[in-house]
């Protein structure tokens, strides 16, 4: 596939670490003055979306086209939302399938960052699936995660390739 992908005029990005924990056997990571939520409606699932994308630097207005009512009742998925003086600062989300926790959408807003929010927000999916019978966690890290992860006891398993369309 890359070599299609590249004669189609895409250009190859860093490799993206898979990373997983296991046996699950609880993860602490704590901060001083932080409030983990699950969003369980829709005023926290908007601040869940706008917390998400701005992270991720996505447009925060298209938040609620991938952001909908649906994940709150879709008994697999959870998500959680942190707050620091009732500022909503950093989220994260649990896939449960089988017995993994798939950790998915870990992000912290800028100039909150390396206070440990991404640890902590990511330990409470972790547990959360733990809580729930999985057996392992998973997920994909960052450059800026990928530390953070490791620091945690996640280990790479593998890398998988990614693509852009170059532009020039």
């Amino acid at each position: 596939m890359g070599p299609v992908l590249l004669a189609l005029g895409y250009a190859p990005v860093d490799p993206v670490p898979v990373m997983v924990l296991g046996p699950l056997l609880g993860v602490d990571f704590c901060v001083d003055g932080l409030e983990l939520e699950r969003v369980e409606d829709v005023t926290a699932l908007a601040e869940f979306g706008e917390t998400a994308f701005e992270t991720f630097g996505f447009p925060v207005e298209v938040a609620p086209v991938a952001m909908t009512e649906d994940l709150l009742v879709c008994p697999e998925i959870e998500l959680y939302l942190g707050r620091l003086d009732g500022v909503p600062v950093c989220c994260s989300m649990l896939l449960v399938t089988g017995d993994v926790a798939g950790i998915y959408w870990v992000g912290v807003r800028e100039g909150q960052r390396r206070k440990g929010l991404g640890a902590a927000v990511t330990a409470h999916a972790v547990n959360a699936g733990r809580a729930r019978g999985c057996a392992v966690a998973t997920l994909q890290a960052s450059a800026m995660g990928a530390p953070v992860y490791t620091r945690m006891g996640f280990e790479t398993v593998r890398r998988y390739l990614g693509f852009d369309l170059a532009t020039s």
